[in-house]
């Protein structure tokens, strides 16, 4: 026989496998049951009817719902909520002077630290009914810590700051030093996709380069001067007044003769400077002029030492250091203009 596993409940015995009650409960409960009805199969070998569809569906039979019981009462205990059981404390720890009317609810809400930031806590609308005794707020536990000043802020700008205000406030790119711009060397490197120190070296050799032309050609003349005076064999030099209008145009030389001319830069004005290696004096000068037929109007120009014969207007002719000076030519020149260019030789 097996073994029967049976738990005896509130005075009612209960099998532990099925749940069921056994003995006389089990046999009065069956007794008021229903008697089942007699059913009749429509199956024929294997083959079931189909159930003719009536006009309408029947609904099932509303069930009653049965409230809940706890079978064992003396071992369980009713469940408390902890938030009621933690406001009862604090209720049972009032002294005696608390308000008997004051509710769970309201009581909770004086428990509840509140930040002074919010506005309607700051103005304190509580009535005067929920107010709770001075004393009794002494006794009261502590509330929970305040908020630490970056959560009060934090919870300030959430509920009254704009934050796009409050961004614009601590936005600090306005303070940040002001980024310098690189200048035009590393600019045209960058542009030019080499490094700045090979474009400072290659802009100090150009720099170098125009600069030695640039006194070479303005050296060129007296280098041609040098040339032409060494293979002439005369010491040849150029005048350092030059006429304005005037430009130098070219140099030639012969043995014991060098030729410098100018030209003008508008016209067809021009003259030329010779000098000739010769053994004259201003006398025998003075004695030429005045047996040739083409000089006209020669004039006697005392000058630094020397003597100046001034002819044909625009004509010019000394003797200083055995070389004989002449320009001569179609330039127009005045007095003063040859006398200046005379004495810049």
């Amino acid at each position: 026989m097996a073994k029967q596993h049976i738990i005896e409940l509130n005075g009612k015995r209960y099998d532990a496998l099925t749940g069921k009650m056994v003995g006389e409960q089990a046999a009065m409960k069956s007794a008021h049951k229903a008697p089942l009805q007699p059913v009749t199969s429509h199956n024929l070998d294997g083959f079931a009817k189909k159930p003719e569809r009536s006009g309408h569906t029947a609904h099932p039979q509303a069930r009653s719902v049965q409230k809940s019981h706890t079978l064992m009462r003396t071992t369980v205990h009713k469940p408390i909520s902890h938030k009621l059981h933690a406001v009862a404390t604090v209720v049972d720890q009032k002294p005696a002077e608390q308000p008997v009317h004051m509710s769970s609810s309201v009581l909770r809400s004086k428990l509840t630290p509140h930040s002074p930031l919010i506005r309607k806590f700051s103005l304190n609308p509580d009535d005067n009914e929920h107010k709770v005794a001075p004393d009794s707020r002494k006794q009261m536990p502590s509330p929970a810590p305040t908020l630490s000043k970056a959560a009060a802020s934090a919870a300030t700008v959430s509920v009254s700051v704009n934050p796009l205000h409050q961004a614009i406030a601590n936005a600090t790119s306005h303070q940040q030093p002001k980024l310098k711009r690189p200048g035009v060397h590393k600019r045209v490197a960058n542009r030019l996709h080499i490094s700045p120190r090979v474009l400072s070296g290659g802009s100090l050799l150009v720099a170098a380069l125009l600069l030695i032309g640039f006194f070479s050609y303005q050296n060129i003349p007296n280098l041609k001067m040098h040339l032409a005076a060494s293979r002439a064999g005369v010491h040849g030099t150029l005048p350092a007044y030059q006429p304005p209008g005037f430009h130098l145009n070219n140099i030639s030389y012969k043995p014991g003769e060098i030729n410098v001319s100018f030209v003008s830069n508008s016209d067809g004005r021009n003259f030329r400077l010779s000098q000739v290696a010769s053994a004259w004096n201003s006398d025998t000068l003075r004695d030429k002029l005045k047996n040739d037929a083409k000089t006209t109007n020669p004039m006697e120009v005392p000058d630094n030492g020397k003597t100046l014969f001034i002819y044909n207007d625009s004509n010019v002719t000394w003797v200083d250091g055995g070389i004989l000076y002449k320009i001569e030519g179609d330039s127009k020149l005045n007095s003063d203009q040859l006398l200046r260019l005379a004495n810049s030789i």
